[in-house]
């Protein structure tokens, strides 16, 4: 495996996905934080957060 600058991609993508999460749970609440809606929002989306997630890497790293 390659080295690179893996703690600032790390760190940078942790804080980008941590504030996705943040947005849905206030998403969720401002409908009435219904966790089924919460949870079928994220199994819908972890195929779109997967390749965000890459493409992200590519820039960032």
């Amino acid at each position: 495996m390659y080295v690179m600058n893996l703690n600032m991609c790390n760190i940078l993508l942790l804080i980008f996905l941590s504030l996705i999460l943040f947005l849905l749970m206030l998403f969720t609440m401002m409908f009435g934080g219904h966790l089924l809606l919460f949870l079928s929002l994220i199994f819908d989306g972890l195929s779109h957060l997967l390749i965000v997630f890459r493409v992200l890497r590519g820039f960032i790293c």
